[in-house]
């Protein structure tokens, strides 16, 4: 699995710094920066330390839209309880989860947000997933580096039975072939389109929410009827 490390908006260099250091002594990939608002000089690369080259190698993009263009799924990070996602998926079953819906080669973007103010409705309605960190106490919650560390840490660790967690009941493996997940939004953002449903409602964002929560089959599934809706629907308005 490749997994790319996206910071949206840092303003702390020292943060940069620790995030990369945590991605490089894990193992789990690269990172990504959003509009990054400090310099990724100095002390970024003084607290990196050992993994200076993937910050210097980190590309850079204006918006997360542009940085997600190239992956095929992704996680939102929120330690807040958000209206806009009601089924967040705990970071310990987090590469479970992933595991069971696509190969190796695919590439997953886990999303963190801004020090102060973390991702917004809007960025997080963009990924396809939420995930949080259980904790004890709400207040104060973790530093953007600590909390790169503890998703990085997570998904080194070897996939045990999902059966046995309660978290997946379909065995598929997530070949190659299997539909990228944002044709299947494409689809089912058309046919609710013709149903006159816009995207502003909740109703349509609870309903993308349930998607990326879908096992392979069930994609392939609601692919094929929806593609067949939206044909029939376009068929009889022509």
């Amino acid at each position: 699995m490749n997994y790319r490390f996206i910071l949206v908006e840092p303003k702390v260099p020292e943060n940069i710094g620790s995030a990369a250091r945590a991605v490089k002594v894990t193992g789990t990939g690269n990172i990504a920066l959003v509009n990054p608002l400090c310099p990724l000089d100095g002390k970024a690369l003084w607290v990196a330390h050992g993994s200076e080259e993937l910050i210097k190698e980190a590309r850079c993009f204006s918006t997360l839209a542009e940085a997600l263009v190239e992956t095929d799924f992704s996680v939102a990070t929120s330690a807040k309880a958000r209206r806009v996602r009601q089924n967040p998926v705990c970071v310990s079953y987090l590469k479970q989860f992933v595991e069971s819906r696509y190969s190796g080669e695919a590439t997953v973007a886990i999303v963190f947000g801004r020090e102060e103010s973390g991702l917004t409705n809007d960025e997080i309605n963009q990924c396809d997933l939420t995930s949080f960190i259980p904790m004890k106490q709400p207040y104060p919650s973790l530093n953007l580096a600590q909390a790169v560390l503890v998703y990085a840490y997570e998904l080194t660790k070897l996939s045990t039975d999902l059966n046995a967690k309660g978290i997946v009941n379909d065995h598929h493996t997530g070949l190659r072939n299997d539909p990228p997940l944002h044709l299947l939004k494409e689809r089912v953002s058309v046919l609710l389109h013709h149903t006159a449903l816009p995207d502003d409602r909740a109703l349509f964002g609870r309903i993308m929410e349930r998607i990326g929560l879908l096992s392979p089959s069930d994609q392939r599934l609601m692919l094929s009827a929806a593609t067949r809706i939206i044909e029939l629907v376009e068929t009889r308005k022509s």
